[in-house]
């Protein structure tokens, strides 16, 4: 499908929605058109409200799934119309409605090609197999109930054959004979079937068009490709994150280049951008649009550089910024370590008996026991762990990271692990744990004697991170931006924003810009934020 297909205008469902919204007005009002009223199998002066509002939400939910080029909405729509055509020529007289649906087919058959977005039958047929699977179970025990209560609750004796028709009825929405009487239970009974078919239809319309998923793991082998691509394509110091934890990510390849993505919500979250040869990154990422397309999918790129975010706008994506990450170039840093401030952490540290220690990967059980004792403490204050975008406390992970170790005499209160790189002399830390109630200074002292270790080993920059919402007034475009001053402000209370921000301008670091990439408006921004949100929650599947 051509890059902005879909969002042409669709006339066809706009036409189908016109029929929709006309069964939806005709069906309660009672002005049901002579060829519907020839095909339904019931009286339409019979038909009972909520039965016949059911129609025409039907109707007008596949009308909308055809605004989605939902592949099954256009082929339901050609049979529907095709049935009324059908009864059309079955009618004496003038044919009119005859024109309007042929429109509406040739439309259908004009926008074929567009009509390609996938439907997950996999789970769908699940879906529909277990709802009609329960409709059945109930129908029989309803049917039971009558043959049981028949004289009590309806005044005659039933045959079975009588049972099974009043409940057939009561699917159909048919009413009752008058001649019957029906007690209040008998109501109840009846209104349970009707209103179980009701939401049994949803159901079923809902695992039709249900947008395609995925499993829940990559496959070993994509994985080892993408990771053989970062050894040779590498570009950032984070790119260890395309190939761990990846139990929530899946990779799209094109050619010698990847994405690496997880869904939620309907929503491709892409994180970084591009990884491999960049000669193919156009091509990629445009076969990756059309991909989320036939999939029923928004896609969102998330902590996107500057430039990343750039090369998405042809996709009609517009950028949100979300905060900045502080980059220590080394050399540079070197000639300020004895400022004012450093000169007080190291005379602090030295009174406070702090030194640190460096552990090469990988580590033993010691060593990963005297970790885990720090992160849980850290944890035990209201923090939480996080993936996807980043790490969380694994064993397995921590021995594939050297780390640094801060001790108040023989105690360990503190650490940070180096996040294992794809580029030369250039390393980003990941995690920043502590103990409680130690010094003021420590976390600074650490990475004061962590940035000295790494110059000593020819590493030329250190990323400390993001800092969400940080340097915001100076990167500020949008009313979103705008917004997001006001919910910084807000959330003080509960995230020290400026504190972390404080602290990593400490060392002095270039700051480099970081993005959402995202399709709409910033309206959207709050679903998305809750599907990411969901998605780099950890779960501990233990």
């Amino acid at each position: 499908m051509a890059r902005g297909n879909k969002n042409i205008l669709n006339i066809s469902a706009w036409m189908v929605r016109l029929a929709a919204l006309v069964a939806l007005l005709s069906v309660p009002l009672s002005i049901i058109p002579n060829t519907i009223e020839s095909y339904l199998p019931y009286d339409p002066e019979s038909i009972s409200r909520a039965v016949g509002i059911l129609i025409g939400i039907a109707l007008f939910y596949i009308s909308s799934q055809l605004f989605r080029w939902k592949r099954v909405a256009y082929l339901m729509a050609l049979v529907g119309i095709g049935l009324l055509i059908s009864v059309e020529f079955l009618h004496s007289g003038y044919h009119v409605s005859l024109i309007l649906y042929s429109i509406i087919i040739a439309l259908l058959v004009r926008d074929r090609k567009n009509y390609v977005v996938r439907s997950d039958f996999r789970v769908g047929s699940k879906i529909v197999s277990s709802t009609l699977g329960s409709l059945a179970l109930l129908s029989i025990l309803i049917t039971m109930s009558f043959f049981i209560i028949d004289i009590k609750h309806f005044g005659l004796h039933f045959t079975t054959l009588k049972d099974l028709q009043i409940t057939f009825d009561a699917l159909l929405g048919r009413a009752i004979p008058s001649s019957i009487y029906i007690s209040p239970a008998a109501r109840i009974l009846i209104d349970i079937i009707r209103y179980s078919t009701f939401l049994a239809l949803l159901s079923i319309l809902y695992a039709l068009f249900r947008p395609k998923g995925l499993s829940t793991f990559a496959s070993g082998s994509q994985s080892h490709r993408a990771a053989r691509l970062l050894e040779q394509y590498g570009n950032s110091s984070e790119d260890y994150f395309k190939i761990w934890p990846t139990r929530n990510k899946h990779y799209f390849f094109y050619g010698d280049s990847f994405l690496c993505y997880g869904v939620k919500n309907n929503i491709a979250y892409v994180l970084d951008g591009c990884s491999g040869n960049s000669r193919s990154f156009d091509s990629l990422r445009n076969t990756f649009v059309q991909e989320c397309h036939v999939n029923g999918w928004d896609f969102v790129i998330v902590h996107a550089d500057e430039a990343e975010a750039l090369k998405w706008k042809p996709y009609d994506a517009d950028k949100q910024y979300i905060g900045s990450e502080a980059v220590v170039k080394l050399k540079e840093f070197m000639a300020i370590e004895n400022n004012k401030h450093f000169r007080y952490v190291k005379n602090k540290a030295a009174t406070e008996n702090l030194r640190v220690e460096f552990w090469q990967a990988p580590h033993n059980d010691e060593r990963i026991n005297k970790l885990k004792r720090i992160s849980d403490e850290w944890l035990t204050s209201d923090r939480r762990e996080y993936e996807f975008v980043m790490g969380y406390f694994d064993s397995n992970y921590l021995n594939d990271c050297n780390v640094a170790v801060l001790y108040q005499e023989d105690t360990p209160i503190a650490f940070i692990n180096f996040i294992p790189s794809y580029t030369p002399n250039n390393l980003s830390i990941d995690l920043m744990r502590f103990s409680k109630n130690i010094p003021s200074i420590s976390m600074h002292f650490l990475l004061l004697k962590s940035l000295h270790e790494l110059h000593k080993h020819s590493i030329t920059t250190l990323n400390l991170g993001l800092a969400p919402l940080s340097k915001l007034t100076e990167n500020s475009t949008t009313y979103s931006d705008k917004f997001l001053q006001v919910i910084k402000k807000i959330g003080r209370r509960y995230y020290s924003f400026e504190g972390l921000e404080q602290f990593k301008n400490k060392f002095e670091p270039e700051w480099e810009p970081r993005y959402i990439v995202y399709k709409g408006t910033p309206a959207n921004l709050p679903y998305i934020i809750l599907g990411l949100n969901s998605l780099i929650n950890f779960k501990d599947k233990k």
